[in-house]
C-alpha cells in the first residue's frame, strides 16, 4: 500500500520501525526502507520484461543525506534510463565487482602494456618497473582493486599528499604517472574525466642550481673511485661524457666505437626520442671504459644477473658517497649541470656544450628553412668540447691511474 511520504514522517521514523517499508504514493516506484538502527534508505524498484519478469532494486542514499525531493528526482532519473533500455542495478554491481581490466590495478598494466610495446626492450623494462615501484608502494594497495571510474580526485590527492610528506619528489612522479595512465583510460572511454586533470604537483620541483666547485669535484671524484663497480664506472662517465644516467645505465656494447672514440646513443634511448645522438669519447672516457669488464655485445653495464639497473640507482649511490665524503649533498645530474658549467667557464660556447649535452642541434639564430636542409651531427664542436673537458680534467689532477 502506498503512503504519502513526507520530510516530517520520514523524521519521526526511529528503531522501532525497523524492517518497516513506505511506498511512495506520487511516485510508487520509490520506497523508504527502515534499517535496524532506524537509519531510513530510498530504494527504486523496476521491471526490465514487464509483469512477469523479476522485480530489481536499486538503492538511491540514505535520508536526511538526501532529501525526499532529491530521491524522487533521481529516482525518475533511473526508472528513465530502465526505459531506454538500461539496467542500473547491474551496472551498479559491475562498479563494485569490476573485472581486472577495469581496476586501477589493470588499467595500469595495460597502459604499461601499450606504452612498452609488443616487444619491450631491456631498458623499457626497468622503466617499466621504475614507474610501478612507486605506484605499488603507496597507491595500488589502496586503489588497485578500486574501479577506474569510482576513484574520485579528493581520494587520490590525499594519497598523494601524504606521500609528499615523507618524499615529496616521489609524490610528484607518483601524480604526473596517474596523469598519464588516467589520459590513457580516458582516450579508451574507461573514464569520462581524468581525476587529477588541472590539479599541482604537491611538492615544489626545481630545475636545481648545484655546481660542484673545483675541491669538491676531487672530492666527489675520489669518492666514486673507491665506490663499487660498476656503478662508480657509471658516475664516472655522468662527469667526463656530460650525458644522462640512463642513456649510461643502457649504454650497450654494440653502441660503442672505441676505435674511433665514438659512442652513438640510439634514436629511441634518448630523451627527445628523434634522433640518434654521438657522443665523443675523450681520453679519460675511454680509461673509464677500459675499467669496465664489456662483454661482446649487450648491457655495458649489467645489474644482478644481467638485467638492466633500476634508472634510481645512481641517485642512491651518490646518496652513499656524499654520506662517507662528508660533503654537501650532490645528485648525478648535478654532475652534469657541474661539468657543462666549467665548459663555458672555460671558454666552450653555450650551443656547442648544449650539441655535446644533446638538447638539440639547431642553433637559435638559424632560420627553420636552413634547418630543413642541415642535417649534420655536428661533430666537430662537440668533440672540441670533449677535449676541452679532458683537458681541464689534468688540470685538476682528479684522474685515477
Amino acid at each position: 500500500m502506498a503512503t504519502r511520504l513526507t520530510d516530517r514522517l520520514l523524521r519521526s521514523l526511529g528503531p522501532e520501525d525497523a524492517g518497516s517499508e513506505f511506498r511512495d504514493e506520487k511516485l510508487t516506484n520509490l520506497a523508504a526502507r527502515v534499517g535496524k538502527g532506524g537509519k531510513v534508505t530510498f530504494s527504486v524498484t523496476y521491471r526490465l520484461g514487464g509483469r512477469g519478469s523479476k522485480r530489481r532494486r536499486l538503492t538511491l542514499g540514505e535520508f536526511p543525506a538526501l532529501s525526499l525531493a532529491e530521491a524522487r528526482n533521481l529516482a525518475q532519473r533511473q526508472l528513465g534510463e530502465v526505459a531506454g533500455g538500461a539496467d542500473p542495478a547491474a551496472e551498479r554491481e559491475q562498479f563494485r565487482r569490476p573485472s581486472v581490466g577495469t581496476t586501477l590495478a589493470g588499467v595500469v598494466t595495460s597502459w604499461l602494456e601499450g606504452v612498452d610495446g609488443a616487444q619491450p626492450t631491456p631498458w623499457r623494462a626497468g622503466w617499466r618497473a621504475e614507474q610501478l615501484r612507486g605506484l605499488e608502494r603507496d597507491i595500488l594497495p589502496t586503489f588497485g582493486n578500486v574501479h577506474v571510474a569510482q576513484l574520485t580526485r579528493r581520494e587520490l590527492l590525499a594519497c598523494i599528499d601524504k606521500v609528499a610528506r615523507r618524499a615529496p619528489a616521489s609524490a610528484n612522479r607518483i601524480r604526473k604517472t596517474l596523469l598519464q595512465v588516467f589520459d590513457w583510460a580516458v582516450d579508451r572511454e574507461l573514464l569520462s574525466i581524468n581525476p587529477l586533470v588541472r590539479t599541482k604537483a604537491p611538492a615544489p620541483s626545481s630545475s636545481g642550481d648545484r655546481v660542484l666547485t673545483d675541491e669538491e669535484i676531487v672530492l666527489a671524484w675520489r669518492g666514486i673511485a673507491d665506490y663499487p663497480k660498476p656503478m662508480s664506472l657509471v658516475l664516472a662517465l655522468e662527469l667526463v661524457t656530460l650525458q644522462r644516467g640512463g642513456e649510461i645505465l643502457s649504454m650497450r656494447r654494440e653502441d660503442l666505437d672505441l676505435a674511433n672514440e665514438w659512442w652513438t646513443i640510439p634514436a629511441e634511448r634518448t630523451k627527445t626520442k628523434r634522433e640518434p645522438h654521438r657522443v665523443p669519447l675523450n681520453a679519460l672516457a675511454l680509461s673509464i671504459l677500459a675499467l669496465a669488464s664489456l662483454p661482446p655485445e649487450g648491457l655495458a653495464f649489467p645489474g644482478r644477473g644481467g638485467r638492466p639497473m633500476v634508472k634510481t640507482a645512481p641517485a642512491k649511490a651518490a646518496t652513499r658517497i656524499v654520506l662517507r665524503t662528508g660533503m654537501t649533498p650532490w645528485t648525478p645530474h648535478d654532475l652534469r649541470r657541474t661539468a657543462a658549467t666549467k665548459l663555458v667557464d672555460a671558454g666552450v660556447e653555450e650551443w656547442h656544450v648544449g650539441l655535446l649535452l644533446s638538447h638539440g642541434s639547431r642553433h637559435p639564430s638559424v632560420s627553420p628553412v636552413t634547418r630543413a636542409y642541415v642535417r649534420s651531427t655536428h661533430d666537430a664542436p662537440k668533440r672540441n668540447a670533449a677535449l676541452t673537458w679532458d683537458a681541464r680534467a689534468a688540470l685538476l689532477d682528479w684522474r685515477t691511474d
